[in-house]
């Protein structure tokens, strides 16, 4: 049997194309080494509590009602500025009486002469007796001072 020189060349083509292909896996029963570089873990969120959920949904507190503690010591000029002129002023010196009417209640303010200005010595929030529940209606005095200073804040 005679070979053709085109067979020889197509057995050494064949077995060079072999010599570089890669060689077969090996099984082995020991684990491969580690890498050097090895990739860090993903960073760990911390997943909000139900308080902090609630929190973030929650409304923004409101602000307390206003002290109205603060009207003691007031001069007369000084509590016009704040909640406007009274509804009704009264003056038997050294002495005067200003009512200021609104959201349901009365602020009776005290003034005493102190030199030339009068000054809040004292001031009592009580029921209107023409609202609801007549003169015996309980008053929250924050909530009474709060609707005055509002009153004066829509006249301006």
């Amino acid at each position: 049997m005679t070979r053709t020189p085109a067979f020889a060349v197509a057995v050494c083509a064949a077995l060079a194309l072999a010599a570089c292909a890669a060689p077969a896996p090996r099984e082995t029963s020991q684990p491969e080494p580690a890498t050097a570089t090895a990739t860090p873990p993903p960073p760990v969120t911390a997943t909000p509590t139900p308080a902090e959920k609630t929190a973030r949904l929650a409304p923004e507190p409101a602000a307390p009602p206003p002290d109205p503690d603060r009207l003691r010591g007031l001069t007369g000029d000084e509590v016009q500025k704040l909640i406007g002129a009274p509804q009704f002023a009264r003056a038997d010196d050294p002495a005067a009486l200003w009512r200021y009417r609104g959201g349901g209640c009365l602020l009776d303010l005290y003034l005493h002469a102190d030199g030339a200005a009068y000054r809040v010595t004292y001031f009592q929030f009580r029921a209107d007796p023409r609202g609801a529940g007549g003169a015996k209606a309980q008053v929250d005095p924050r909530a009474c001072f709060a609707a005055l200073l509002q009153a004066r804040e829509d006249q301006s």
